[in-house]
């Protein structure tokens, strides 16, 4: 905590916690002259592993400690046998990202702010619903996300909604609550179709009971970015989806992603 609080990165115990229970063999850390200098964490599902958190104190910053945190990481995602890697990274870190084999693969917007509700039918996600909307999701974007996605409903279920179109599943929202906002990710819709994507963020801005939502998302998708913008959300930073192993194409029907630490 001290080290996500000195990057303001508003992670709470509840989200460390959840982390750790998804994926608690891949957590590392760095340790000089009995203190705790560095993290980083990488978690798999599927054949894909995600590397997250990496943090050095910044009194040790460009010393070798985040390489070998990385690089920590990739021997944690070798073990797992999966084929790809991915990362977000921010600050301006695509360079040392660079040296350890990474490639650019497309920028991510964080968006922030109230928002602005319109009228929905969307609907909250009973937990009967969870295997269709983790069957829902498997086909869309091509990726077994369920362990992910019930950890996420599990700790936040009144942020969860879905739509339904004359019956058929066509989109879901899952969000998490932050220490002072509302993490929002992931929507995913299909077809690809905004208004459905709009309907399912109106949902959750029209229920946040003044609460600020934070948004990450990918730029491969611009009516993602536009749909941000139109419901009255701030454009607030940026980040860089890199991978490293074989080219993983993600789909343009996610509107928000989960998170920087979870794809």
């Amino acid at each position: 905590m001290v080290l996500t609080d000195a990057e303001q990165w508003h992670r709470t115990v509840s989200d460390w916690r959840r982390l750790y229970d998804l994926e608690p063999k891949g957590m590392f850390k760095a340790v000089l002259d009995g203190r705790e200098v560095g993290v980083a964490a990488a978690m798999t599902y599927d054949n894909v592993c995600w590397i997250h958190s990496v943090i050095v104190r910044k009194d040790l910053q460009r010393s070798g400690i985040g390489s070998v945190l990385v690089k920590r990481c990739l021997e944690f995602a070798r073990s797992r046998g999966v084929s790809t890697v991915k990362l977000d990274s921010v600050g301006g870190c695509e360079p040392f990202y660079e040296r350890l084999g990474f490639v650019r693969e497309f920028d991510s917007f964080r968006f922030f702010g109230k928002g602005v509700a319109s009228s929905n039918h969307a609907e909250l996600i009973d937990r009967s619903d969870l295997e269709e909307v983790c069957s829902f999701d498997k086909r869309v974007t091509g990726l077994d996300r369920q362990r992910v996605l019930a950890s996420i409903y599990r700790d936040a279920p009144a942020l969860a909604h879905l739509i339904r179109v004359q019956g058929k599943l066509r989109g879901y929202l899952l969000g998490r609550w932050g220490d002072d906002r509302i993490q929002i990710g992931p929507c995913v819709v299909y077809p690809d179709r905004s208004s459905y994507a709009k309907q399912l963020l109106s949902a959750v801005i029209k229920d946040n009971n003044g609460w600020d939502v934070r948004a990450c998302v990918p730029g491969l998708n611009p009516k993602a970015k536009t749909l941000a913008e139109k419901i009255g959300l701030k454009m607030v930073g940026t980040a860089t989806r890199m991978y490293q192993g074989t080219e993983l194409r993600e789909t343009p029907s996610v509107y928000v992603m989960i998170s920087p630490e979870k794809g």
